[in-house]
């Protein structure tokens, strides 16, 4: 509390209350225009404490202040009604701007309670930002940031660390968070159709435009638009997209009226667009307009602390959906867990642990279980496989046909096993010919024990 005071100075008049039923009388018998929650809660909830807080007339806003170890905990806060969260060790310093924010905005009651059910709608356990390590603390108080500005943002990172994720957070903590979220990959559209798929067509525009089509643009207006894997949008393309940066407007293909934008933009990729604009493969002044605000996630090997977090969530999750009681891990195997490398990241660490809650015998994961399951990862494929003889492509094929062999013909798990969407994954099956790898993968007892999303009953997971 004593860095509370120091930040607010003199100028601001501050109560202080170390249990919840004390806090709600000085609430009763004072006028205040903010309360502030120290958590964790020494005596008390915090979440009881905000349901108190929410059926008060004046609906006083509540700013959280947390540690890098409770973020997820002041998500679902956010998610129950309070206004804001400050990390203590990062944001303190920004305390006093905050609250007057906070302070500004239109009260809850005016809004019909809005934005407590816009924040929390479509906001899954498995999209929460997750991670009690400092790097993810800072990389989440620099996404806060840029949510309350209507800039583009660059998200950098490798192959799943959870850039889409962090797209969201960045969306659900933005003024347009009772807005639409729209997302598309663009390594996983055909080039020819990216400009209509980006920014709609019209009635007959090319062969095939049997009608309108609005979008992802269009679909996102008031809301975000997040552009997955932007490293791949052509050079032909690119002056379009700086357009709709630079000027706000746009038009579908075939069309001739002239379209306003109010999309927010956030790009990702897992490659150095820096690297690409010096080749000449990316547009210097596209770069420049996108790069307003960067945030860089760190992969898991640089948080391992985050892991044991990681894998409750997903044990929570695949329990769940398989009808399973799997125990939490013992601590032996969450040592090894963190030891691991995880090139995958959290895609390939949650793949792992479905697979793993899916074959376990019990209601507890063995270590060698887990690890026998894991032992299919991409890193054990590449080096199984690649005999580094060939083209590139010789080398890609043998890579996809291994793995599809190994999760047996499954092409979701493949897809997370190589770290590519569905239909990326597709593509390279029509491209390789290797229609022979489903059919033989299905017909192992591999397919019949990966095959999870596919089982028309959750009984058969059932312990």
């Amino acid at each position: 509390m004593g860095a509370v005071r120091s930040v607010l100075g003199p100028r601001h008049r501050v109560e202080e209350s170390r249990e919840c039923a004390e806090a709600m009388r000085l609430v009763d018998s004072q006028s205040f225009d903010c309360v502030l929650v120290d958590m964790p809660l020494a005596h008390g909830d915090t979440l009881d404490l905000l349901r108190s807080l929410r059926r008060r007339p004046d609906r006083l806003p509540v700013i959280l202040l947390c540690a890098a170890a409770d973020i997820s905990q002041a998500v679902e806060g956010v998610r129950a009604g309070a206004a804001d969260f400050i990390i203590k060790d990062i944001e303190i310093h920004g305390l006093a701007e905050r609250i007057v924010k906070a302070v500004g905005r239109p009260s809850e009651a005016s809004r019909g309670d809005l934005a407590p059910l816009c924040r929390a709608r479509d906001w899954a356990p498995g999209q929460m930002v997750v991670g009690k390590s400092r790097r993810m603390a800072e990389v989440i108080a620099v996404a806060r940031r840029a949510a309350q500005y209507p800039v583009p943002v660059l998200i950098l990172g490798e192959s799943g660390t959870g850039k889409e994720v962090l797209a969201r957070f960045i969306h659900k903590m933005s003024a347009r968070s009772c807005g639409p979220f729209a997302a598309v990959n663009l390594a996983a559209v055909p080039s020819d159709l990216i400009e209509s798929t980006l920014f709609g067509h019209e009635k007959g525009a090319f062969t095939g435009a049997v009608g309108q089509r609005t979008g992802k643009f269009g679909q996102a207006q008031g809301g975000t638009l997040l552009l997955d894997e932007i490293a791949e949008l052509k050079l032909e393309l690119q002056p379009k997209l700086l357009r709709v940066l630079q000027e706000g407007e746009f038009e579908r293909v075939g069309g001739e009226k002239m379209l306003r934008n109010d999309a927010r933009v956030v790009a990702a990729t897992n490659q150095s667009i820096s690297t690409l604009v010096q080749q000449g493969a990316f547009r210097s002044d596209l770069y420049y307009r996108l790069n307003v605000v960067t945030v860089t996630l760190p992969p898991l090997r640089d948080r391992r602390e985050d892991i044991p977090e990681f894998v409750d969530l997903f044990l929570r999750k695949y329990n769940q959906l398989y009808d399973r009681s799997v125990r939490d891990l013992r601590p032996e195997t969450i040592e090894a867990l963190m030891e691991h490398d995880w090139p995958g990241n959290i895609r390939e660490l949650e793949n792992a642990v479905q697979r793993a809650v899916i074959v376990a015998e019990g209601d507890e994961i063995q270590p060698e279980t887990f690890f026998d399951v894991a032992s299919t990862s991409a890193d054990k494929t590449t080096s199984q496989t690649a005999d580094f003889s060939g083209t590139i492509e010789d080398l890609e094929r043998k890579y996809i046909e291994e793995v599809l062999r190994r999760v047996g013909g499954h092409q979701s798990n493949a897809a997370r096993t190589l770290g590519i969407d569905r239909k990326t994954l597709y593509n390279k099956i029509m491209k390789y010919g290797l229609g022979r790898a489903l059919t033989a993968g299905q017909s192992g007892e591999a397919g019949k024990s990966l095959h999870a999303d596919e089982m028309p009953c959750r009984s058969r997971f059932s312990s």
